[in-house]
């Protein structure tokens, strides 16, 4: 939305297509490394995000770089909604691209969730048990 924004676009409905297109785009590369890190059998977070980055690094680069080829092919269109598209799907890939293996990944590998840590059935079965006691 942002870029959007500061191409100055009004907001239509081709930038509004381009828009709902991209919000998978933009999630698909950290719920992969998310669900990766979560199902690791290591037990600490320096194995985990190491063996996250070593397995599905390279496939989204691979995934990004494809995606992003065929985008560019959008910009030999004459009309301009197929450019703004093509704007749009590079530029969410690209920042897609860093905060996944830049942000999440230094953000797993410093706090990420281990052991229960994070697990939401836990955390109800500890305030549960917390507001037993409190009763009691």
């Amino acid at each position: 939305m942002a870029i959007v924004a500061y191409a100055g676009w009004e907001l239509g409905s081709g930038e509004s297509v381009g828009v709902v297109v991209c919000v998978g785009f933009a999630v698909d590369y950290v719920v992969h490394l998310a669900a990766h890190y979560i199902h690791s059998g290591d037990s600490d977070r320096n194995s985990r995000i190491k063996g996250s980055l070593r397995e599905l690094g390279v496939s989204i680069l691979g995934g990004s770089s494809t995606t992003v080829a065929a985008a560019l092919v959008l910009f030999l269109c004459v009309l301009s909604i197929f450019t703004k598209f093509a704007i749009l799907v590079i530029a969410t890939v690209l920042f897609s691209v860093v905060y996944s293996l830049g942000f999440f990944a230094s953000l797993c590998h410093v706090m990420g969730p281990v052991g229960p840590f994070g697990d939401v059935a836990h955390m109800f079965k500890t305030v549960k048990g917390w507001l037993k006691r409190k009763q009691n």
